[in-house]
């Protein structure tokens, strides 16, 4: 029996996931720790918002306050209140979590290399185009 596409796509996104995580442990990270660390990196000033976090990641504004403070605590980010509107939390990069960027970065893009090497270009770009597609429709659900 042929797996649905849903169970398939769950199937791999988790495999991913493992993959992640397994690269990010020795670092005393977790693979979302990671993802931050390399979205953080492209920002301006390696500066955000915690909406800024809770939009990229499409997760909770409680869940995105526990992944900061813990984050804070192991010293890779600074937290403290926005310049102009005291209410809303900036968040910044240390020295240490700096450090990690290049070995963040190189692992994504070795890994991006990997899952696209077997695809040529025309198929790289539909196969992009149906994950969009995906992630779009199961949003309106």
């Amino acid at each position: 029996m042929q797996k649905n596409i849903g169970q398939l796509l769950k199937e791999a996104a988790r495999a991913l996931n493992h993959s992640i995580d397994r690269f990010a442990a020795p670092y005393g990270l977790t693979g979302n720790q990671m993802s931050l660390i390399d979205f953080m990196s492209r920002q301006p000033n390696m500066t955000c918002s915690q909406q800024q976090v809770e939009h990229e990641f499409n997760i909770k504004r409680s869940t995105t306050t526990v992944m900061l403070q813990r984050m804070a605590a192991k010293g890779l980010l600074d937290q403290h209140p926005n310049a102009t509107d005291g209410r809303k939390k900036e968040v910044t990069l240390t020295a240490k979590g700096q450090g990690l960027i290049v070995p963040v970065r190189s692992f994504i893009q070795e890994k991006d290399q990997r899952l696209l090497e077997d695809l040529n270009p025309t198929e790289i770009q539909a196969f992009r185009r149906i994950l969009v597609m995906i992630k779009e429709e199961a949003e309106h659900d």
